[in-house]
């Protein structure tokens, strides 16, 4: 199930109960990211995520401080490809707290 699946299958869940989804913007951020930097590593056109500036140099602190470190040590993380794509993603990262990443 995709990311867009999911969220209207919780917003369906919670209207039933009358509750409204509001996702948390760094997690948000974060999925994003990951969809980003994905779609680099394929050779595709990235989505920008819908953060504020200070919300994604916060992400990319989290990001550099401890996503990445631990998932370059799981097992499931220790393909060339996938060592690829988080090379990306702390390239990213990294001209993001630069400020060389455009809004």
């Amino acid at each position: 199930m995709d990311r867009e699946s999911l969220e209207r299958r919780i917003r369906s869940l919670e209207k039933r109960r009358g509750q409204t989804y509001q996702p948390d913007p760094l997690w948000q951020a974060a999925t994003w990211e990951l969809c980003n930097a994905t779609a680099r590593a394929r050779g595709e056109e990235p989505r920008a995520p819908e953060v504020s500036h200070e919300d994604r140099r916060e992400l990319a602190e989290w990001v550099l401080g401890s996503v990445i470190p631990k998932y370059r040590n799981e097992p499931g993380w220790q393909s060339p490809e996938a060592q690829a794509l988080l090379d990306a993603w702390e390239e990213e990262a990294r001209r993001e707290l630069e400020g060389d990443v455009d809004d």
